[in-house]
């Protein structure tokens, strides 16, 4: 409570959770929930220029509710394009929270690394890193044919030998997250099961992701098929397939080729 801006970006996710449930009144809702969040990204801003010990869980949090603030947009863009609205001028930055989610990082070095595993956030470490042991320990049968089989698809696609390192690596972590996904049933799955990749994957890999670099762009759409596995989830309903239709027509017949190559390879050895 002493975060107001805390307070702030769950009211604005709550609020973007009631123009779902109430459509009648969604733009309401939607509009109390960008207020909200205008006024808690501005304070938190001002935070975020001094982060220390004292403060870093708050802006943990924040930053992880910015995420799903995100996402929950992108949730309703992705509903209301599905009911034939015309939303192309929302469209301003589909991976704009893929890069908001991977900047929690950030705070998860030393010291607020300490601070956030040990104070009122542990809990919720300590379940995200079983969960992400977890997925590790999956694995295919013949682990080292299936990691040279998705690497020969990268290659034929992507002659450079520096950039095939990246992609391969890419599509090496989100095989881990296929398999540990479509291993269980779909009511045990849970948002880090999913999310995790966004983690694992280099920097380089995020690099070319931001620079919209098809391959990079190829691999996104796979990932996508992920998140439609989260069914329970409001922000998520829709939003794998809409977002993979978006991408694919920024692709060239080579990369469309690369990501349905690589989604058939993940699909048979997840």
């Amino acid at each position: 409570m002493h975060a107001d801006y805390v307070l702030h970006a769950l009211l604005a996710i709550s609020a973007l959770h009631l123009a779902h449930l109430r459509p009648r009144a969604r733009h309401s809702y939607w509009t109390m929930g960008v207020q909200l969040y205008q006024t808690a990204l501005g304070k938190a801003k001002l935070a975020m220029e001094h982060i220390s010990e004292e403060n870093c869980t708050e802006l943990y949090l924040f930053s992880t509710l910015t995420c799903f603030f995100s996402l929950a947009k992108n949730g309703d863009v992705a509903a209301r394009s599905g009911q034939g609205e015309d939303v192309d001028e929302e469209e301003t930055d589909l991976l704009s929270w893929v890069f908001l989610f991977r900047g929690t990082k950030a705070l998860l070095m030393q010291p607020c690394e300490t601070t956030l595993k040990s104070g009122a956030l542990g809990p919720m470490f300590e379940r995200g890193e079983d969960r992400a042991r977890m997925l590790q320990a999956y694995s295919a049968a013949d682990a080292a044919s299936v990691t040279d089989e998705l690497r020969e698809t990268v290659r034929s696609h992507v002659p450079d030998a520096v950039e095939c390192e990246v992609y391969g690596d890419a599509v090496q972590h989100l095989q881990r997250s296929f398999h540990a996904v479509y291993s269980r049933p779909l009511k045990s799955i849970e948002t880090t099961d999913v999310f995790v990749w966004l983690f694992r994957v280099s920097d380089e890999y995020i690099d070319r992701l931001k620079a919209r670099e098809p391959p990079a762009l190829a691999i996104f759409i796979c990932f996508s098929v992920l998140v439609q596995q989260l069914r329970g989830i409001w922000w998520a309903q829709g939003w794998g397939e809409w977002i993979a239709r978006r991408l694919r027509y920024r692709l060239r017949d080579q990369e469309s080729s690369l990501a349905d190559k690589l989604m058939e390879q993940l699909m048979k050895f997840g």
